[in-house]
């Protein structure tokens, strides 16, 4: 069924995004060259900066804990469209509410990326997003 390519297309999509985020927050948390600032010296104020909310956690800790975060919501949002379409396609074509849901939350990552990302991930979320919409009216 088309609808079952669709969504699984637009899950490995988002699976890609947190995986591919994911391995560049960890590798920046061994040697930061990807997702940081361009000055190393901005890098280093980040580690010896606390958070109001707990001194033990700096800037740094927070933001590598926040991307790693961030990578794993994205690969899990995949990972239930993937499980949708290829182990449970019925409960996606059946309900109008876990469609819906699943939309909205497509819709918030591309406002997001529009707003706080790159072109890179602003394409594929778009992409992912018309392939869910393509498979929800298929469905």
């Amino acid at each position: 069924m088309l609808s079952t390519v669709l969504l699984a297309a637009a899950g490995a999509i988002y699976v890609f995004l947190g995986g591919a985020h994911g391995w560049f927050t960890w590798q920046d948390a061994r040697s930061p060259r990807i997702l940081v600032p361009r000055d190393p010296a901005l890098v280093e104020a980040m580690r010896g900066m606390p958070l109001r909310i707990h001194p033990t956690t700096d800037f740094w800790r927070a933001w590598i804990g926040f991307n790693f975060t961030h990578s794993l919501g994205v690969a899990l949002f995949g990972g239930i469209l993937l499980a949708s379409a290829l182990l449970w396609p019925e409960p996606f074509r059946s309900s109008w509410l876990l469609r819906g849901g699943c939309l909205a939350i497509a819709v918030l990552y591309v406002v997001l990326a529009r707003a706080y990302f790159f072109s890179k991930p602003l394409a594929a979320s778009t992409v992912a997003l018309a392939l869910l919409i393509a498979a929800s009216f298929l469905a």
